[in-house]
């Protein structure tokens, strides 16, 4: 038990990565919903940012439901640390997404935003499962995470602009 405590550290180089990467894809998604005017996509880009970080907490909290051995054996943070490195791997995807945007001049920011969410709550529950949780529960809870994050993805900025168009600022 000790040498997995010691490997549940979140370093702040994971930490850095985590904000990069939700930042790039945020502005990245954000300029493939409104790329002519700035103010929207200041807007939407805050409402990614938004996005993503409610997503995180849905993952957290969905899987802490199966892994309350864990927590118990570990801490109650285990759950947030394990989930801050695994959505360190959105560093990878948010580079492919800058250079299919900007090099390659492809728009696919939302399907490797999919690809990614549910690759780092997958590695999340890979590493809850390492450590001692259940699989076929943390395999359930991560896809129904994954699931809840990405509707809220796709559904919340096609809402905000909705409304927008309603509003007509």
């Amino acid at each position: 038990m000790e040498s997995v405590t010691t490997e549940l550290k979140v370093s702040s180089f994971r930490v850095l990565l985590l904000i990069v990467s939700l930042l790039t894809l945020s502005v990245l998604s954000a300029i493939a919903i409104e790329p002519a005017n700035v103010q929207f996509t200041v807007l939407f880009t805050l409402a990614f940012v938004i996005t993503f970080s409610l997503g995180i907490f849905i993952s957290v909290i969905m899987l802490s439901i199966p892994n309350s051995t864990v927590k118990h054996n570990y801490g109650s943070s285990v759950i947030v640390k394990i989930s801050t490195n695994g959505f360190a791997f959105l560093f990878p995807f948010a580079v492919l997404a800058f250079i299919s945007d900007f090099l390659l001049q492809w728009n696919a920011v939302q399907a490797i935003s999919c690809a990614a969410i549910f690759t780092c709550v997958s590695v999340s529950s890979a590493e809850l499962i390492n450590i001692g949780g259940k699989k076929t529960t943390n395999l359930i809870f991560s896809f129904l995470a994954s699931l809840l994050y990405l509707s809220l993805y796709i559904v919340l900025p096609v809402a905000i602009k909705i409304v927008i168009n309603k509003v007509n600022f």
